[in-house]
C-alpha cells in the first residue's frame, strides 16, 4: 500500500475540502476553506484493490488520524468518524482529467458537494459532473 499526503480542492467552488475538527463528535468533510491547513491535508492510502472497471481504490485519512468514510445513517455524509478501515472508507478514484477526480464511495454512489448539500461532501450522486470533480494535489 502506498501513501500520499494530498488535498482536495473543489472545481465548483475552488474551496480546498475541509475535515475541521473543531467539533470532534461531528466531522463532516465540508468544501467551504479558501486557504489549505492541516484539516485540508489527507493521507491518501492506494489499496490494492482495482474496482471492476479498472479503476484504483484509495482510503482517505484525515489529520486527525482517523479514516474519512460515508455514513449511510447520516444522510450519507462523509466524515472522519473510522479508526479501522471498513467498506465505508473505500473510493473508487475516476480520472475526469489532469490532475481532476472523482469519488465514487462503496455504495456505488458517486462524491458531490454543492449549495444544496451545504459544501458537506455527500456519496448522493447517479453521475459525474461538476460537484463531484475535485482538484487532487500533493502537499
Amino acid at each position: 500500500m502506498s501513501t500520499k499526503q494530498v488535498s482536495l480542492q473543489a472545481v465548483s467552488n475552488n474551496q480546498y475540502v475541509s475535515a475541521d475538527q473543531a467539533n470532534p463528535q461531528d466531522v463532516y468533510l465540508v468544501a467551504n476553506r479558501e486557504v489549505r491547513g492541516p484539516w485540508e491535508t489527507f493521507d491518501l492510502e492506494i489499496l490494492p484493490e482495482i474496482s471492476p472497471n479498472g479503476n484504483r481504490i484509495i482510503a482517505l485519512k484525515a489529520s486527525n488520524g482517523q479514516y474519512v468514510k460515508w455514513l449511510p445513517s447520516e444522510g450519507n455524509k462523509l466524515s472522519t468518524k473510522s479508526s479501522n478501515m471498513a467498506p465505508e472508507d473505500k473510493f473508487e478514484v475516476i480520472w475526469e482529467g489532469i490532475g481532476v477526480i472523482s469519488l465514487k464511495a462503496s455504495n456505488g454512489n458517486i462524491v458531490l458537494s454543492s449549495q444544496q448539500t451545504g459544501l458537506v461532501l455527500k456519496a448522493i450522486g447517479d453521475q459525474s459532473g461538476i460537484d463531484s470533480q475535485y482538484f487532487l494535489a500533493p502537499v
